[in-house]
């Protein structure tokens, strides 16, 4: 530890007491405004810098080539983890697909990752399904004319998630989950995600009950909670979710009936809908609300779209492919990945200890103008047709090595689909928005706020409206007309 403060620089702001770095972590842009300062301070320090997250040292990396050494490598022979935050998790959700040890995660990816949507090859199983839910959304949204944009988002992909992962065919009844389990998504998974908790839960036991003084400190309370409100919110739709033949709870249910010799209970799933919907609801939303921004921000990127919508089947179209990369880079799901050290090694000249923890934080990976080029800040879809090997190695929007995410296939399959009906059934413009599709990287700290999910959005991200008509035509050319008056 002595070792790694003396050598690299820290964050100035997080100078000082513990109490005061704490205090930062707590603020709701802390997380961006923390992970900003120490990029900056480690692009201009061999790419390496730290910050405090309580009472332990995050090493900052922002060097594209170690993440295959210190994560895929590492992972190989069991020097890193997901590490602390998934033992977080754990706290908070139980154990589940994204958060069990690594034995039994790797057992529960493959059992899921076969029969599941999480394959390419049961795509095309899911697409009815998906299309009626897109269908009834959108329709839905015509009807209001004037909607918020990013509340749409969250509405249609949870909905897409209930009726996909649990086999609701019926839009009334998955439409009645939604309703009674967003409010609750919302609330738990901001207060989730913040440094403070994280941070906390990192703290000695005998030292929690006094920094945090006054606050709720027992995980597993809060854990109950979430799965009484959950069970609550399935009510009488549970046996036809557990009893249809095909869904995503019936495979895993019956692989853990399997594996442990008895039948799996409602708190058993728990873990797994919960860290289900932390891993792919707000981070889809997230990515489809500044897909649309930045279509309709760039008129170019507009026009290119419609001309290959017009020519080629959505889920086929690089074009949009593109979009959807260009959109994550700039505003990655998630800021950072994260892991914990395993087992001590030396890289580099750097001893990294038992426990560490080793951050990659994509908002910089994903902006720096030595892999990027000047046009880093700039939306430019078309650079992904020409990636070099330095921008493969760090773009990494769905994750690194063996932990990436397991359902980025299905997420595709759903954005597109809908990004194709929205602009081929219907016109489409929005309001309320401020130019921040191309904000400055150094800037981000000062002009964005935390998501739930953790990307850097601007600050009137939640007053974005959408507002679309349906339109009566055999091609798409009618838009652009209407969108060239």
């Amino acid at each position: 530890m002595r070792s790694l403060i003396s050598r690299y620089p820290t964050v100035p702001k997080l100078k000082g007491k513990l109490g005061g770095q704490i205090a930062n972590m707590s603020k709701p842009n802390g997380m961006i405004k923390t992970l900003v300062a120490a990029s900056a301070i480690a692009f201009a320090n061999k790419g390496i810098s730290y910050f405090w997250v309580g009472p332990e040292v995050w090493l900052v990396c922002t060097r594209a080539e170690d993440i295959k050494v210190l994560i895929d490598e590492g992972f190989e022979k069991d020097r890193v983890s997901r590490g602390f935050s998934f033992d977080f998790f754990v706290e908070l959700f139980g154990p589940g697909l994204i958060t069990d040890p690594r034995p039994e995660w790797k057992e529960r990816r493959a059992a899921a990752y076969r029969p599941m949507m999480l394959s390419k090859a049961r795509l095309a199983d899911y697409m009815p399904i998906n299309r009626l839910v897109i269908q009834t959304y959108l329709n839905r949204a015509a009807e209001k004319q004037t909607v918020k944009l990013h509340l749409l988002l969250e509405e249609f992909v949870l909905a897409n998630l209930m009726a996909t992962f649990y086999g609701l065919e019926n839009m009334d009844d998955c439409t009645e989950i939604v309703n009674r389990s967003l409010p609750f998504l919302q609330k738990y998974i901001a207060e989730v995600f913040r440094f403070r908790n994280i941070a906390k839960f990192r703290t000695p036991a005998f030292l929690r009950k006094i920094i945090y003084r006054g606050e709720e400190t027992d995980f597993s309370k809060i854990r109950r909670s979430m799965q009484d409100e959950l069970l609550r919110d399935l009510g009488d739709k549970r046996s036809l979710i557990y009893n249809h033949p095909d869904n995503f709870i019936t495979h895993l249910r019956a692989y853990m009936t399997e594996k442990n010799g008895v039948t799996a209970t409602d708190e058993d799933l728990t873990g797994e809908v919960i860290t289900t919907f932390f891993a792919g609801w707000d981070s889809t939303a997230t990515t489809l609300h500044w897909v649309i921004r930045a279509i309709e921000a760039f008129q170019p990127v507009k026009e290119k779209l419609f001309e290959t919508l017009g020519t080629q089947e959505v889920l086929q179209n690089e074009y949009l492919d593109a979009i959807i990369y260009e959109a994550m880079r700039l505003y990655p799901p998630f800021p950072m990945i994260t892991r914990g050290v395993d087992k001590s090694f030396t890289y580099d000249g750097l001893h990294l200890k038992k426990k560490s923890v080793v951050i990659f934080p994509l908002l910089a990976l994903h902006r720096d103008r030595k892999i990027w080029g000047s046009d880093a800040d700039q939306f430019r879809p078309e650079r992904f047709f020409e990636l070099t090997p330095d921008q493969k190695k760090s773009y990494k929007p769905f994750g690194a090595g063996q932990q990436s995410c397991i359902a980025m296939h299905f997420a595709m399959q759903i954005m597109k689909l809908f990004i194709g009906d929205l602009y081929t059934k219907y016109s489409v413009s929005l309001s309320n928005t401020r130019s921040a599709v191309n904000c400055d990287f150094m800037a981000l700290d000062t002009v964005t706020t935390l998501d739930l999910g953790g990307t850097a959005k601007p600050l009137d991200y939640t007053e974005a409206q959408l507002h679309l008509s349906a339109i009566q035509c055999d091609s798409i050319q009618p838009i652009l007309q209407q969108d060239d008056q």
